[in-house]
């Protein structure tokens, strides 16, 4: 059943459960507005950190000389124990 009137949604409510329900739904639309809101400064806050995070090409160098370091102490144990056992 379509009804053009809104006083018609619900026959069954008397004027003032009409009032409450309404002025419920208005509470419930103006939470939903501050939760908005909310959200919307927590992205630019996670926008802004973003923002000054490393990016990769900065990142490329740096990750080049740990993984050169990391391979010549490796190396340089690896040398340290095949000298151990060959001299045996």
């Amino acid at each position: 059943m379509v009804t053009k009137n809104p006083q018609d949604w619900r026959p069954d409510l008397d004027g003032d459960s009409r009032y409450m329900i309404e002025r419920q739904t208005l509470l419930e639309v103006g939470e939903i507005k501050t939760d908005v809101a909310v959200l919307k400064s927590e992205v630019k806050g996670l926008a802004g950190s973003i923002e000054r995070h490393v990016t990769k090409p900065e990142f490329a160098p740096v990750k080049l000389i740990a993984y050169g370091l990391a391979t010549s102490v490796l190396a340089a144990v690896l040398a340290a124990v095949l000298s151990l056992v060959l001299r045996r």
